[in-house]
Formats: structure tokens, sequence, C-alpha cells
């Protein structure tokens, strides 16, 4: 009895972890992750504090540590393009690729501050913000890190949006001078920095879509939380967001005007989680209780993120809930045989359905939710998977396309 328990229980949770809005894909191991980009379907891009630069060349399956030969712990990361992309860390260093990632160089300002954030317009024109007990420092190039044109301000700074080369917004999360936060707002022809909105009280992350339109996390004597503008910042909207506040670390990250996420975390009451939006911040669905410190998104529905604890996560469903089961025709179209496996099994896919989705994939998961078998962009009806040191016990496996999950099921390993 206490057996058939257990197996009813494993099945259960199956059922869960293949419909899992985020899995667990790799652990870093110590490396400490701060940021994370995705220069494709394929590359994805990982900075950590320790010295750390990781890279994936087949959609996160394999992880590769890039050597380079100076230190640099990273604070935060930036890709201007496809190839050009910059790494922040202590003292004025900063790391630059122009092979997407492959290979690093070390350029730096000429400063002792902790480089924290930064936006480029081009692989040429960017800048950067960071912080030195409580003064900031904006940094300018036009000529790719070359050289930097440096003005400092007394100002805590916490993130920088750049609209254009005359039209930015940086956040302020303190002051020396005075307790107007607000935001720095580019004047001048991109000259000179004013202060902005001095009503909020405290101004974080900031996640932009347009021009015009933008969303940012804040205070006000009123109001703990998101925000928005469809004014380049000259007036903010208060909206709902979840758990957010200044004793919050948080995260955001918009995809377009109406869908978007924050990750938090509130040290004071122990709580976190990660939540998204479908209609321009007015409800937040919770996906999960992790904290991420960065996610970076392909599109809508496929994207990576990075955990607090330093394990790097995936979504292949925009981070949601499936509870719709697939329609049975296209699970009848899609075999895994033999199950039990005991050398290799053969996942056949019937020629319609490679016709009608242009990307196929396969994953196998763990009994702890953890990704440990990925096979991309099947265009064959038939793909042999072998066992490959899979211990004995229960798996539990999913097929997707682009947009859907189109089958899960249980894999038996003897």
């Amino acid at each position: 009895m206490k057996k058939l328990t257990l197996i009813c229980a494993l099945l259960f949770a199956g059922s869960n972890l293949v419909h899992a809005q985020w899995v667990k894909i790799f652990d870093t191991e110590g490396e400490k992750p701060i940021a994370i980009e995705c220069l494709n379907a394929d590359i994805i891009i990982v900075a950590g504090y320790h010295n750390s630069i990781l890279k994936s060349t087949d959609y996160g399956s394999s992880w590769k540590k890039i050597k380079t030969n100076f230190e640099i712990y990273a604070n935060g990361m930036v890709f201007a393009d496809k190839r050009t992309g910059y790494i922040l860390g202590n003292y004025g260093r900063i790391a630059k690729t122009t092979n997407t990632g492959n290979d690093w160089e070390l350029i730096t300002a000429d400063t002792n501050y902790k480089l924290i954030k930064a936006c480029f317009l081009n692989q040429d024109t960017g800048w950067i913000i960071g912080n030195h007990e409580d003064q900031g420092l904006i940094l300018k190039t036009s000529d790719g890190g070359q050289n930097w044109e440096s003005k400092y301000v007394e100002y805590e700074l916490n993130d920088i949006q750049m609209l254009n080369e005359t039209s930015g917004l940086i956040s302020i999360g303190s002051s020396m001078i005075n307790y107007d936060y607000g935001f720095l707002k580019m004047e001048n022809g991109g000259n000179s920095w004013a202060l902005s909105n001095p009503e909020f009280d405290f101004a974080d992350n900031i996640s932009f879509i347009s021009n015009n339109v933008g969303y940012c996390i804040a205070q006000t004597a009123s109001h703990i939380g998101i925000f928005r503008t469809s004014t380049a910042g000259e007036n903010w909207n208060p909206l709902n967001c979840p758990n957010a506040g200044i004793s919050s670390y948080n995260t955001l990250l918009f995809l377009n005007d109406r869908s978007g996420f924050c990750s938090n975390e509130d040290p004071l009451s122990g709580s976190s989680g990660t939540y998204r939006t479908d209609n321009k911040g007015v409800d937040w669905n919770k996906q999960t209780g992790l904290f991420f410190l960065d996610i970076c998104m392909l599109n809508s529905d496929t994207g990576f993120a990075i955990h607090y604890n330093g394990s790097i996560y995936s979504t292949i469903n925009g981070g949601q809930l499936v509870g719709t089961p697939p329609q049975p025709y296209q699970t009848e179209k899609i075999k895994l045989h033999p199950n039990p496996l005991v050398n290799k099994t053969i996942l056949r896919i019937d020629e319609s359905l490679l016709i009608k989705y242009w990307q196929i994939n396969f994953t196998l998961y763990n009994q702890n939710g953890d990704c440990i078998k990925n096979i991309h962009n099947i265009s064959s009806t038939q793909t042999e998977i072998y066992r490959e040191g899979l211990k004995c016990g229960l798996y539990f496996y999913s097929v997707t396309t682009n947009e859907h999950i189109i089958k899960t099921g249980k894999l038996l390993v003897k």
C-alpha cells in the first residue's frame, strides 16, 4: 500500500512538473550569476559576481565557462546588438565582447566607482551609471568604450533608460543634498541632466517599450509599486504591483505595452515571487514563489531567468501555468516507445505535426523538476533517445512547439 501511495504521489507531481511555468535547467555551483542575456534561440550569456562568464550555444542544455586573463566581478550586463556586449564591474572595470561572448577584453573608465547599469543605442553609443558613497557617476561613450565622458551627480543612481541620443531617464535612490529623488532627465541636447518628477520618494527599475511608453518601480507618499508613463516620463500613473516596495529587491521587464514581468523579494517579510501581467499592469498573476535577479525573453513565451541562489531557469510558455490538456488528436500522433526504456527509446511524431509546427522540442525532467535532457528543432518523424547514464526510476517528459505544450507523459527507465 505504501508503494502504491508513493507511485501515485510521483505521478501527480510529474503532471505538475511538465506543466510548470519556470523549470530549473542548470545550477551554476557557486558562480553567483547576476545578469543574463538571450542573443537568439540558441546563444545565452550569463555574467556572475565571482568573476565568471558562462555561455550556452544549445538553448541552455550545456554551459561553457569563458576564461579571461583579467578579473571582473559583474554587477550588470548589456548587449548593444547580437555580437557586442558589455559587463559592468567594480572600480570602473568594463569587459567588452564583439563576437557573441566568445572572447572578452578589459576596458576601464578612469574611476573607482561600482558600475551597475547601462543602456546602448548601438555598438558605439552608450551610457553607464555607477555609484560610490552615495554619489553617482554617468559615463558616456561614442566610440564603443575607447573613450568616456564623465559626469558626477549628488545622487545614488539605480537604473538608466535612453530613448534616443538626446532623451533619457535615470532613476534615483537617494540624495546627499535634498529629499527629492525621482529621476534625472536629459536636457540641452544630451549635454546635461536635471531633476524630474520630485514627487517620487524613490525610483528603481525602469522598462520602456517605446520612446513614450514605459514602466518603473517607485514610491510616492501615497503609492508603492509600479508606475506607467505614456509621455516619456513627464507623467506617471500608479498601477498595482504585488509585494513591491522600498524594502524589496525588484526585477522589472516589459515585453510590450501589455505584457510584462515583475519579480521581487522582501527581506523583511521573507515573501517572494514572480508575476506576469497581460493588461498593462492592471492585474498580476503569480507564476512562482521564486525571486529572479534577472529575466530575459526571446519572445512572449520563451525566456530564461536567474534565481537568487545561482540556478538558471527557463520557460517555453511565458511562465504561465498550462492547465488545458493537449488535444487528443495531437497526443495520439506522438508516441514514445519502448517504455520502459532499457538502452534507447524512439520518439515518433506524425509528419502532419512537423508540417504544422515550425519548431518541436522534447524535454525530459527528473522527479525534482530539473531538466536533464533537451532535443530542439526536431525535424524527423523518428528520433532516437539513448539512456546515456540515466539512473533507474521514473521521469517526466514534454513535447512542445514554439507556442504550446502538445504532449506530456512519463518515462520509466529500467
